[in-house]
């Protein structure tokens, strides 16, 4: 894999992390009214974020963006 691409990957899986625990600190706070709203966003993204490095990592970076031909 290029360096650029570990990089990238490395971007993701950190991005990742920090979503992960916002969804929690935010799922730990009662005073928040939306906190479950918020959590399950903030997982689902964290979840995004980690499953497209993991694919980065398996076929490479462009398997993560559709070609313009492909969106219809």
């Amino acid at each position: 894999m290029e360096e650029k691409s570990i990089d990238f990957v490395n971007k993701l899986i950190g991005k990742s992390t920090e979503a992960f625990i916002m969804g929690l600190e935010i799922y730990n706070k009662p005073t928040i009214k939306y906190r479950v709203e918020g959590f399950s966003f903030f997982i689902c993204n964290a979840w995004e974020l980690m499953l497209k490095a993991h694919i980065i990592k398996l076929k490479g970076e462009n398997a993560i963006y559709y070609k313009d031909s492909e969106i219809g």
